[in-house]
């Protein structure tokens, strides 16, 4: 068999050779295998499409819980809890302790009218300043209260209680319980103490009464210009509690 060159056509141009590439037609494409027919779907009984629609409810509703509840802030370590550092209590004005609403009452004194307590008052001639309230004007006149010799602390004629402003005086008046001051500031000799108003030289004796329009009235004048004993305020006794009640 003799071999025979192709023939030469002016209308096909030949094809280049490239190296290392054959000159053999591609391979024909391997046939394509057709996927397996599915197999065919078995249908649901009704008892399972019930149990399936079951389950979806509950699904649904574990669901919605899980997205609706409270999330609970998780409770702190306990050793991030000793090193955090405290923050400081608040504090509420010293005036302002309790509620807008709540009223709190005025504290009234059982006794308003107490000057003094038989304690302070356990010996002759003790004595205390005070200031007497007029029920009237409401308006303070400086008193002294005096504990008289003789009688018990707890009764009110042991006391003498008067208004240290004179009625028709300039200078207040002034209990001495010195006898030479007495004697010497004022020329008169006592033996017990004595009420006197510096400015007249008048002495009343806290032992004696004198009468004021027909009444009785303790604090004679024994010397001086006085026209009167001082105005006396009135004494009650309520326990151990000395009351001036009232003032003439």
């Amino acid at each position: 068999m003799t071999d025979e060159k192709p023939k030469f056509d002016p209308f096909k141009p030949a094809q280049p050779r490239i190296p290392g590439v054959s000159d053999a037609p591609p391979a024909p494409p391997p046939e394509t295998v057709a996927p397996p027919a599915p197999a065919p779907r078995r249908k649901l009984t009704p008892q399972q499409i019930a149990i399936g629609a079951a389950g979806a409810v509950i699904l649904g509703i574990v669901l919605a819980w899980l997205f609706l509840r409270p999330s609970t802030p998780s409770a702190p370590a306990i050793a991030d809890v000793a090193s955090a550092p405290m923050a400081p209590a608040p504090v509420e004005p010293a005036a302002v302790k309790a509620s807008s609403s709540t009223v709190t009452p005025e504290v009234v004194p059982i006794y308003p009218d107490e000057v003094a307590t038989a304690e302070e008052m356990d010996r002759p001639w003790a004595f205390k300043r005070f200031n007497f309230i007029k029920k009237v004007t409401q308006g303070p006149v400086p008193a002294l209260l005096v504990r008289l010799p003789g009688g018990s602390a707890r009764s009110a004629a042991s006391y003498w209680a008067f208004a240290l402003k004179p009625r028709y005086g300039k200078c207040d008046l002034e209990l001495v319980t010195d006898l030479d001051r007495l004697r010497n500031d004022f020329g008169y000799r006592a033996q017990h103490p004595m009420v006197v108003e510096p400015c007249s030289n008048t002495v009343f004796d806290p032992l004696q009464r004198g009468t004021v329009s027909g009444v009785w009235v303790r604090g004679e004048v024994v010397q001086g210009s006085g026209p009167r004993p001082p105005l006396m305020i009135d004494v009650q006794i309520k326990g151990n509690r000395v009351l001036a009640v009232q003032m003439e």
